[in-house]
């Protein structure tokens, strides 16, 4: 893992931010917190892995690419995910990762995550629970991708990820083309297009903080 962050001993007792609050706390306690930038580089795909880093804060985005710099993104993450699992069996990086706004993490060695494997029920059901989730996230991109077109694509990704709100279904924080294309492995081009398309025909609404998508009837297969 490049370390892009500047370290310092994980506080005791600190808040975590995360829906287990009690277990991400109990783990910060055998690291190192870091904090990140936006835009740091905090995994390299085909790296070796010799850390696990939990995130606290921020969101982080996965990614495969090739050496022009083509992208397509496979997963987000957010405060509970962690990064470098890889560790586990000592295999290289199957993803990069890049942070997508400032980030603060702990980073396990692999002697602890060893020693909480043997010793904490609770750090291992976490880390299956994860696997398990991203495994189920990858499984959704693949299919995305050989069985939907860019439309279809772009229509799944804006409706996994809305959230109610106020009766409304609203994607948080706003999603950028860019960001949509490496998401849907699209050029930023053909999503443009699908974006302009489903705005003039009533399905979603762009607003300055968020994606507003209506009632799923509404929106095309």
């Amino acid at each position: 893992m490049t370390a892009r962050g500047v370290r310092k001993p994980a506080a005791k007792g600190a808040p975590a931010s995360t829906p287990d609050e009690a277990l991400v706390a109990r783990i910060a306690e055998r690291g190192t917190v870091c904090s990140y930038p936006r835009s740091a580089i905090i995994q390299t795909e085909g790296t070796p892995g010799d850390t696990l880093c939990l995130v606290l804060s921020g969101r982080l985005k996965v990614y495969v690419g090739d050496e022009y710099r083509h992208e397509v993104q496979v997963d987000t993450l957010v405060p509970g995910d962690c990064v470098g699992m890889a560790m586990i069996d000592g295999g290289r990086r199957a993803v990069s990762v890049k942070t997508l706004t400032p980030v603060k993490a702990c980073l396990l060695t692999r002697s602890e995550v060893d020693k909480l494997i043997v010793t904490d029920r609770g750090f291992t059901k976490y880390l299956l629970r994860r696997l398990i989730q991203r495994a189920r996230a990858l499984t959704g991109t693949v299919r995305a991708l050989a069985l939907q077109d860019v439309r279809g694509r772009v229509v799944g990704l804006l409706l996994e990820l809305a959230r109610d709100e106020g009766g409304s279904r609203v994607v948080r924080p706003r999603l950028r083309q860019r960001e949509i294309a490496e998401r849907v492995g699209a050029s930023s081009g053909m999503v443009n297009k699908v974006v302009k398309d489903l705005v003039a025909g009533g399905y979603i609404t762009i607003k300055s903080t968020g994606i507003v998508v209506h009632k799923a009837p509404m929106l095309p297969a």
